[in-house]
């Protein structure tokens, strides 16, 4: 029963860590960060209450976390990233995070930590995404407001640099939206599909309403991708879900209809990014003068200068522009600065090295081996897996962020939840 308890608790912790986090913003002063250290401090705070429940129930600990893989593989990656810290340019940076992104060392472990609470709660069910369902719902529609330029948040001083249209909601960016977004799209898909919830068809046409607000292509492909594993796996198994196919058929229709509307109303804005995705285009893409391309392609160099511990976590401005600042100059002919890899897992060789990318590799392959062999058990299963796939694909667009990423490492603590129990493990002794 004490296990049952905690479990529940730990549960209400992963909820309450999805419903409200999204939805904090605190506008104080236009040179203050309204998004993500908020968002952070929040975090934190779920994340210790978690370790006190943990401590609260330090008798079970043995039954509640496992010694598996899973676990042992994300516990190597956690070292490697500890041993990056030694090798960073700026330790400080490393450990707490750069200013206006606050994803050091610090917020990984958290992200961590959540992803073990997830694990341990309790079983999630409709009711639970439902919660989430509402936090979405208002973070899309807020975005969809700003996009048609009513906007009561006063914007910062740098965001009150763009122009118009444009939607970053109470995420802070399109591209940190979007990534927001196509991990959110499933579940509301899921919820309308096989638990027949209306509300959810109303949240999925403001999501996908919103995703294309964005005019984020990486956004746009990861929630393509991860609607077509959905309802890949749910024809597979369809004997165990009859009667669906007038709902997929009713979401793909309002797709269409939505995309259309949106389309020809859109100021020829949603044509010119999907013509950028079109074969003509791959000329553009190929050159110089694409941006991501640009980064990527240097900092691959940089990783074969520093490939085993990288130059430090959220370290990547100091040696990309001490290397790099004439050809953006030159050839970019941009007045900007660049502190990420626009791609997480160039991202991670470089901030912590090679090893550290094969650990998060190695530890996310087998949450998601685990999560297939799971499929048959529940169908939020299926929404999750598709969720994950979808983020891991936009992940090579993107870059993580605090006010997303720990949803993407909670839905992996979901999908392999208590997994552990069902093979072959070493149990934690009560005694180490």
């Amino acid at each position: 029963m004490e296990i049952l308890e905690a479990k529940r608790k730990i549960k209400n912790i992963v909820i309450s860590a999805v419903f409200v986090t999204p939805l904090v913003i605190v506008p104080v002063s236009i040179n203050s960060d309204y998004f993500y250290e908020p968002k952070l401090y929040i975090l934190l705070l779920f994340a210790i209450l978690f370790l006190l429940l943990l401590l609260n129930f330090r008798k079970n600990i043995d039954e509640i976390i496992q010694f598996d893989k899973i676990n042992l593989s994300l516990f190597v990656y956690f070292l490697l990233l500890c041993v990056s810290i030694f090798f960073a340019i700026d330790k400080t940076i490393a450990i707490q995070g750069r200013i206006f992104r606050d994803e050091g060392l610090i917020t990984l472990i958290i992200y961590m930590i959540l992803f073990l609470a997830a694990r341990i709660a309790k079983k999630f069910d409709s009711k639970n995404f439902n919660l989430i369902l509402i936090s979405a719902f208002i973070v899309s529609f807020y975005g969809i407001l700003q996009y048609y330029r009513i906007d009561p948040i006063p914007r910062d001083y740098i965001r009150s640099t763009w122009g118009w249209p444009i939607s970053f909601s109470t995420i802070g960016n399109p591209n940190f939206l979007s990534s927001y977004l196509v991990l959110m799209i499933p579940i509301s898909v899921h919820s309308y599909i096989i638990e027949k919830n209306k509300f959810a068809l109303l949240v999925f046409c403001t999501l996908y309403t919103c995703l294309l607000c964005t005019m984020t292509r990486g956004g746009w492909i990861g929630s393509f991708i991860s609607i077509c594993v959905y309802l890949f796996l749910i024809y597979k198994y369809r004997n165990k879900y009859p009667g669906i196919y007038k709902r997929v058929f009713q979401l793909l229709l309002l797709s269409v209809i939505i995309f259309y509307i949106f389309y020809h109303f859109s100021n020829n804005r949603l044509a010119v990014r999907i013509d950028s995705l079109t074969i003509n285009s791959l000329k553009v893409a190929s050159s110089v003068n694409s941006i991501r391309l640009f980064i990527w392609v240097r900092v691959l160099e940089l990783i074969k200068m520093k490939p085993w511990f990288g130059y430090g976590i959220e370290n990547l401005l100091t040696p990309f522009m001490s290397y790099f600042s004439s050809d953006i100059e030159n050839l970019l002919k941009l007045n900007i600065v660049v502190d990420k890899a626009h791609n997480e897992y160039l991202n991670i060789a470089v901030s912590s090295g090679i090893p550290s990318l094969i650990a998060y590799l190695s530890f996310v392959s087998l949450c998601l081996k685990t999560g297939i062999i799971r499929l048959k058990e529940n169908p939020i299963y299926l929404a999750l897996f598709a969720s994950v796939i979808g983020y891991l694909i936009q992940a090579t667009f993107n870059i993580s962020v605090v006010s997303v990423a720990y949803i993407f490492w909670i839905f992996l603590g979901l999908l392999v939840g208590d997994s552990a129990k069902k093979t072959k493990k070493l149990v934690i002794s009560r005694d180490v």
